[in-house]
């Protein structure tokens, strides 16, 4: 079974990603609906969490989000590929896909790999340079 915020334990450590900074941070109370956690030294912080998007359940600012590790380096994963993108010219534009809908990031490595691909001396083809684009 995958591990995400769901089945998360009192003292698991989880990311906390806030519209600032990251950190390590601890479960400290699991609730039916709601996740609290606290510092890796014992204070516990203000704010709850979903349990099932790891979305801080407040009304003010910019929410803050839990990750477990593996969720974490798929995000920052995601965010590199993102970066491979923008550097071959696209933009992608994920507004237009329902949550959950957008693509894996399976599909992201495979297409930035295709990118980055270079062609054989033989073929006609050129690999094409994020810097200068297409020839």
């Amino acid at each position: 079974m995958e591990y995400n915020i769901k089945n998360a334990k009192v003292g698991d450590e989880l990311i906390l990603r806030s519209s600032r900074r990251s950190a390590r941070v601890r479960v400290s109370r699991v609730g039916r609906k709601y996740l609290y956690v606290s510092r890796l030294d014992g204070g516990e912080l203000r704010g709850k969490f979903h349990l099932d998007t790891g979305i801080e359940g407040s009304q003010y600012g910019s929410p803050s989000r839990l990750y477990t590790p593996a969720q974490w380096e798929d995000s920052e994963e995601r965010d590199r590929l993102f970066r491979s993108l923008r550097a071959y010219g696209f933009v992608p534009d994920f507004s237009k896909y329902l949550p959950g809908e957008a693509p894996s990031t399976h599909k992201l490595r495979r297409l930035v790999a295709v990118l980055e691909e270079r062609v054989d001396d033989d073929s006609h083809e050129e690999a094409i340079d994020p810097q200068q684009g297409p020839k």
